[in-house]
């Protein structure tokens, strides 16, 4: 995940910046790391951390559906996998209710998800269990691009509510609502 970070900086019109934000010694651990190889949160916190010194949170929710984005598009996997989530996941919540094992293989040991429908409309998305490193305000908001973007595929006007008032304890709750896409 990582190195596709390092791929979404590069294409970024503010790559200057961001890549200035960056550890060299990171960049090189990315650069160097293994495909099969898992780099910890450590790294992914400092490269998050990085970029937010950069970019609003509002770019950085931007930055990362780019990102999400980018990751469909760019292997044939991901082209398989978005072909088949436009076939199957037609819905916002079926959608929200495959994100916990993404988050999963994403970021392996990075808590537990857990989806809540509240209505036609609106979801309750609740991440637990997350590690020391990760109870932070920063990675709590950080989520907020794969759930706009998971969601956004299929609805409109996606609003989300944060409350990482729990984050120290290792919960976050996101409120998440949508209004049904014209013609779906």
């Amino acid at each position: 995940m990582l190195k596709l970070t390092l791929a979404t900086v590069a294409a970024h019109p503010r790559r200057v910046a961001i890549e200035a934000a960056i550890p060299a010694e990171l960049r090189t651990i990315i650069e160097t790391a293994r495909p099969s190889e898992w780099l910890g949160f450590t790294h992914f916190m400092t490269m998050l951390e990085s970029i937010s010194k950069v970019l609003s949170h509002d770019e950085m929710v931007e930055f990362y559906i780019g990102q999400i984005h980018r990751a469909e598009t760019d292997s044939a996997f991901g082209r398989f996998m978005s072909g088949a989530g436009r076939v199957f996941m037609r819905t916002p919540m079926s959608r929200l209710r495959h994100l916990p094992r993404g988050l999963d293989l994403a970021q392996r040991d990075a808590g537990d998800m857990q989806i809540t429908p509240e209505g036609e409309h609106a979801a309750r998305v609740r991440l637990h269990s997350l590690p020391p490193i990760l109870r932070n305000a920063l990675y709590a908001r950080s989520l907020e691009a794969s759930l706009r973007f998971a969601v956004g595929q299929v609805a409109d006007d996606v609003r989300i509510e944060i409350d990482a008032h729990e984050v120290a304890d290792g919960v976050v709750h996101y409120a998440v609502s949508w209004t049904e896409r014209v013609g779906s």
